[in-house]
């Protein structure tokens, strides 16, 4: 808030997920456009993934009580506060469909999204 007085939201996303949607913002930002108290979070057909959020800063003083309360689940305080999860359907790529929030964590993880980005370059 220091650094950027009039920024009303902040979005997060997770460093290891390479293939995630090019309009996440946009949507998020028509998920809460009627509500500024409200947090975007994406969803596709794994489940939620509460790292990719769009979140209002105004809740900043809650979410820092939160922490030094002791809560650390991003669900556990989300829980608290309107939320809107945006539904993002998977990437199809010929016969395969792939979560846009798939993330690379291991070797394996590596092999596959080089794979994705195969088809995702054809």
């Amino acid at each position: 808030r220091m650094h950027a007085p009039q920024a009303r939201w902040i979005v997060t996303a997770a460093a290891d997920t390479p293939f995630f949607p090019a309009d996440l913002v946009m949507r998020f930002g028509a998920a809460v456009a009627d509500h500024p108290e409200r947090i975007a979070l994406a969803a596709s057909d794994d489940g939620t993934h509460p790292v990719f959020g769009l979140w209002p800063v105004s809740l900043a003083d809650d979410l820092d009580r939160a922490l030094h309360s002791g809560i650390r689940k991003i669900r556990a305080w989300t829980e608290r506060h309107d939320t809107a999860l945006t539904l993002f359907e998977p990437l199809v790529l010929g016969q395969r469909r792939v979560d846009p929030f798939f993330n690379a964590n291991r070797p394996r993880d590596l092999v596959e999204a080089e794979a994705i980005l195969e088809l995702l370059s054809r």
